[in-house]
C-alpha cells in the first residue's frame, strides 16, 4: 500500500480527485508518463540521427570512442551527441522500469 504524506488542503484536493478509486488515477498517470517517456525517445533518436548522418557513424560506435578518448574534447557537437545518447539511455531504463 502506498502511504502519501500531503498537506491538509491537498490531501482534501487529492481525496476529490480519487474518490473511491485511486487506483484508476495513478494508472492514468502512468499510461501519461509512459508515454511521455516514448515520445521523448523518439525525438532524441531524431537529434542522435542528425549526429550519425553528419559524422558518418552510428551513435554507439561514437560513443564508445567518445568514452575512450578518441576525439577532441573541443568539438561542441561532441558533447551534445554524448549528453543526448546518456539521456536516451536513461529515458530507455526510465520506459523499461514504468512497463514493467
Amino acid at each position: 500500500m502506498l502511504k502519501l504524506d500531503l498537506k491538509p488542503s491537498l490531501e482534501k484536493k487529492a481525496r476529490i480527485l480519487l474518490g473511491e478509486d485511486s487506483n484508476k488515477i495513478f494508472e492514468k498517470v502512468l499510461s501519461i508518463e509512459i508515454e511521455e517517456r516514448r515520445k521523448a525517445i523518439k525525438n532524441i533518436k531524431n537529434d542522435l540521427e542528425i549526429f550519425e548522418k553528419k559524422y558518418n557513424m552510428s551513435t554507439e560506435e561514437f560513443y564508445n570512442k567518445w568514452e575512450n578518448g578518441e576525439f577532441d574534447d573541443d568539438n561542441e557537437d561532441f558533447f551534445k551527441w554524448s549528453g543526448e545518447y546518456e539521456i536516451l539511455q536513461e529515458a530507455k531504463s526510465e520506459l523499461e522500469q514504468l512497463e514493467k
